[in-house]
């Protein structure tokens, strides 16, 4: 068994290599169990170009996906709980614009499992301006394949299932998420579109097209920021020790944002040749890459920034990966896939340690 100070030294040793010969900018870590945080760890730089900007713990960071699962998933099972929102139910009940046509007749549990129909993605940001024009331009759109017949990652089912939980609350999923998730959870360093403070504290992304200046602060997707920045499928911010705080939340299955029967509810698996899901969050599978790593229950999400995070119910753990792989310009995802392979194995292997030492 691996000591304590052994699983550390190996994880600063993954940051080091991650932004030494995989040239990553940048790199927060975090590690715990349900009760506490056993390890934050950084290393790099949160801007290389035009100058080096330096990278602490309480760098923000752009999430990217992640904000579907902790953003809009978690809205929708406390929707769910409160008997506001059936997960059979078709999505023409709460967006009337699909009424009458096929892809209004995909579920509201097939669009948090990917197996709506709708197409993975689209620039809408191209011809569209404003959130409402990306709507109009999804509700307009004919499903790929039938409801529940493939399952295909998309972004669009995640833009209509956060326009359905801000419909459903009558409030901007923005200052929803605020009031129901972040706040409840002191995560005062989460938000869409951060200001202040929030903003100079951001990790660059990629530069900018048109001005070369790398993006800070500003989402990275380009739907998103389309939509004025707030999207249940991109669009939030936060810092590693924020997002401890909402790992150690679905460690202690959801309390105290949801009940144990909206929990168990979200955590049915769903397995196929795309691998598992929960709702929302992809599931540990038997014939997936992380299946060496975690456990037959173990959850998580990724985000295409270079952000992840992962639970292990059975181990009790949480390993969370923070990095600015996309700047100043997208590159082969293997540096920041490894990283986090690399990351888990390390991050499993200290919180063993701890208990291998009574601590």
């Amino acid at each position: 068994m691996q000591s304590i100070a052994g699983a550390k030294a190996d994880l600063a040793e993954v940051m080091r290599r991650a932004t030494g010969e995989r040239a990553i900018p940048g790199i927060v870590i975090a590690v715990g169990e349900s009760g506490r945080t056993l390890y934050l760890g950084h290393d790099g730089w949160a801007q290389t170009v035009p100058e080096r900007r330096p990278l602490g713990l309480d760098t923000v960071f752009d999430l990217a996906s992640l904000t579907k699962v902790v953003a809009t998933t978690t809205l929708a099972m406390m929707a769910f709980d409160v008997g506001a929102l059936e997960f059979e139910a078709p999505i023409g009940r709460y967006l009337t614009e699909f009424s009458g046509r096929e892809a209004g007749e995909a579920t509201v549990r097939q669009l948090m499992r990917h197996t709506a129909g709708f197409i993975w993605w689209r620039p809408y940001y191209r011809q569209c301006s404003s959130r409402e024009e990306v709507l109009r331009a999804i509700y307009a759109e004919d499903l790929v394949t039938p409801p529940g017949t493939n399952r295909r990652y998309s972004d669009l089912s995640y833009i209509l299932l956060g326009e359905i939980v801000s419909r459903l609350a009558e409030r901007p999923l923005d200052q929803l998420s605020t009031e129901r998730v972040f706040e409840p959870l002191g995560m005062s360093e989460t938000v869409f579109n951060p200001t202040g403070d929030l903003r100079e504290r951001c990790a660059a992304t990629e530069l900018d097209g048109e001005t070369g200046e790398p993006i800070r602060g500003i989402v990275h997707d380009e739907n998103a920021r389309a939509m004025g920045g707030v999207s249940g499928h991109a669009g939030l911010f936060s810092t590693a020790y924020d997002l401890t705080k909402f790992a150690r939340c679905l460690l202690r299955r959801g309390a105290p944002l949801i009940t144990e029967t909206a929990f168990s509810t979200m955590m049915t698996k769903e397995e196929d040749e795309e691998g598992a899901r929960w709702l929302g969050w992809v599931a540990n599978s038997k014939s997936g890459a992380l299946s060496e790593i975690f456990g037959p229950r173990a959850f998580g999400h990724t985000g295409f920034t270079g952000t992840s995070m992962w639970m292990d119910p059975d181990e009790d753990a949480f390993i969370i990966v923070l990095t600015n792989g996309v700047h100043p310009k997208r590159r082969d995802d293997d540096a920041v896939m490894q990283t986090r392979f690399e990351s888990y194995r390390a991050g499993l292997s200290l919180v063993r340690a701890y208990r291998a030492e009574g601590l």
